[in-house]
């Protein structure tokens, strides 16, 4: 048998058994230490495979500092942590074109921050397109109104139809049919309330219609996109409460989740939970970030130290003592962690002591005991 395929902990426990014997044999003059001592090896686990039940006397316990917890039956509630970025919300956001060729001669809304209301005027331009529709309406104004013909009306229709379709605002269509005069430059004005929160505009500047002037949001109501790993999606469930706190800030604003992308972000393994929240004081602002919180109730079930659980990668583990003195390993399956515990699907059952401190010790003992019954040598079957 070699020695350096022994776990360290093995090592340990075989040295410090070897010592105690040949004290007890110089002392006493007698055969070796009692049974709790030196014994036979113990048969292997038949529960888990490569395992085999441990048997401590008291001073081995205390030595190794052993300590045990009650399982429990208790309702826990799990706690997500992630960062979330504040964004506007894109159904209170609007971009500002326009619909034909043009300049800009003046300038109404000149900066970024600026509060505008729906109707206010943003900037007045000069369009020789809209100037030839003007036209076009006003002789179908005039022969309209020479003539009661239904086609002179048709073309009127047509022509006022056309000043709409172009966002020429009804009041100025109505100034320019009672002036009967062509207005050569048109305001654009705001088509909501809200806040400017970006602007290309500039007097003297050429625009076309993919030009984006501005962009104006309403940030009485903001989003906060979080990031969720995979393994934590099967707890966050849209109308869930959480909390976000800004990067700086000590204060705390509640949410809610309204939505959950179905897809997957390929380099960080994360989707985007969107929460909505009202920002009526205007306290966050789109573009910072801080952490949203999420308290998820989890349903009641038995629970242990989650210390206590030794996950091999291939099975995961634990220690009951099932008498004094004697440790037995388990194979669990185990659920949801919440701080420190963790839900135990099977393997352990209410009020059993579990172990929570020296299971390490445990393990490669019980290893070592299995190895020692089957003849062979302590090996990592299942690490």
């Amino acid at each position: 048998m070699k020695i350096a395929a022994w776990p360290i902990a093995a090592l340990i426990v075989l040295a410090l058994e070897q010592h105690d014997a040949h004290r007890a044999q110089e002392h006493a003059g007698h055969e070796r230490a009692d049974s709790a001592e030196t014994r036979k090896p113990e048969q292997p686990s038949r529960a888990v495979p490569g395992y085999a039940n441990v048997e401590l006397a008291v001073d081995r316990m205390q030595l190794f500092g052993v300590r045990t917890t009650l399982a429990k039956r208790q309702a826990l509630t799990k706690t997500v942590r992630t960062v979330g970025i504040v964004r506007t919300d894109e159904t209170r956001e609007s971009h500002v074109h326009v619909k034909w060729e043009a300049w800009i001669e003046e300038y109404f809304t000149s900066y970024i921050g600026q509060e505008v209301r729906k109707g206010d005027p943003l900037i007045s331009v000069y369009s020789p397109d809209l100037v030839n529709a003007q036209q076009e309406f006003l002789i179908a104004l005039r022969r309209s109104k020479q003539s009661t013909d239904t086609l002179a009306a048709d073309v009127l229709s047509a022509a006022r139809t056309r000043l709409k379709l172009w966002d020429v605002p009804d009041d100025v269509i109505a100034e320019i049919e009672r002036t009967e005069q062509i207005q050569r430059a048109v305001t654009i004005r705001a088509p909501r309330d809200g806040t400017v929160i970006a602007k290309m505009a500039i007097p003297g500047m050429f625009i076309e219609p993919e030009m984006e002037l501005y962009t104006i949001a309403d940030l009485s109501r903001v989003w906060i996109l979080a990031d969720i790993y995979e393994y934590e999606l099967p707890f966050i469930k849209t109308e869930l409460q959480a909390r976000f706190t800004p990067v700086g800030g000590t204060e705390t604003f509640e949410a809610q989740v309204a939505f959950i992308s179905p897809v997957v972000n390929p380099a960080t393994r994360t989707v985007k939970a969107r929460l909505e929240l009202s920002n009526d004081e205007r306290k966050l602002r789109p573009g910072a970030y801080g952490t949203a919180t999420f308290d998820i109730p989890l349903p009641e079930a038995i629970i242990i130290p989650s210390d206590s659980v030794i996950d091999t990668g291939v099975r995961q583990i634990a220690f009951v003592k099932t008498s004094e003195g004697m440790f037995e390993p388990r194979q669990v399956r185990t659920g949801a962690r919440a701080a420190d515990q963790i839900i135990v699907l099977e393997g352990i059952r209410e009020g059993e002591e579990v172990v929570v401190r020296a299971q390490f010790m445990l393990d490669s003992e019980s290893r070592l005991r299995s190895a020692a019954a089957v003849g062979g040598k302590p090996g990592h079957t299942g690490h």
